[in-house]
């Protein structure tokens, strides 16, 4: 997989995103289009994943912490072919599997989360437990500039430091804007990627 493969990928996820919220008439376009790039390397390039086997104890484990940016994260979750594409047309229906947050019974879902800030918790979590059960697997988990202004992010940032979690990968998604506004105003978190 090249780098012109991995682009045509994200836009896409992109493309797909824009249908899933149209048809939905609701959803979180922004974090999805500001997160595509990654998804596309992650789920195409770099994780060690099996969509035919979803729960296979050995694979590395993705975290979308800003779990309302899911319509990209189902794009890739299709693509990649964890479920039909069909399944798109189902987001945010009651009773469906695909809903405006992750659920863990949508397959190749690692993390349900509503709250932001859990995400990177959760991921220390799983981390850690690989490191005692002497695992190979590595946790990938996204967060957003807004909900890095969250207490409970900078602790979890400490306790993987303390734990020496060098299976964890965090990844902020540095987009600059917020529900409420570009994220430097609302409260700057630079130098955050400095």
């Amino acid at each position: 997989m090249d780098i012109e493969e991995l682009k045509k990928i994200a836009n896409e996820l992109r493309k797909e995103s824009l249908k899933i919220v149209y048809n939905a008439q609701s959803g979180h376009l922004g974090g999805s289009l500001s997160e595509s790039d990654l998804l596309a390397a992650l789920y195409f390039y770099k994780l060690n994943i099996d969509s035919k086997k979803p729960s296979w104890k050995d694979r590395d484990r993705f975290v979308l912490s800003k779990g309302h940016a899911s319509p990209a994260y189902y794009a890739a979750l299709s693509m990649k072919g964890f479920f039909n594409k069909k399944e798109l047309d189902n987001f945010r229906k009651i009773d469906n599997m695909l809903q405006g947050h992750p659920e863990l019974n949508t397959p190749g879902v690692d993390f349900a989360g509503g709250s932001l800030g859990q995400g990177i918790c959760f991921a220390n979590g799983i981390a850690l437990a690989g490191k005692l059960d002497k695992k190979n697997y590595k946790v990938f988990v996204l967060i957003g500039d807004g909900e890095s202004q969250e207490g409970s992010v900078w602790e979890a940032a400490m306790a993987a430091a303390h734990h020496q979690l060098d299976n964890l990968i965090v990844i902020l998604d540095k987009n600059q804007v917020q529900e409420t506004g570009k994220t430097k105003e609302v409260m700057n978190i630079d130098p955050a990627t400095d």
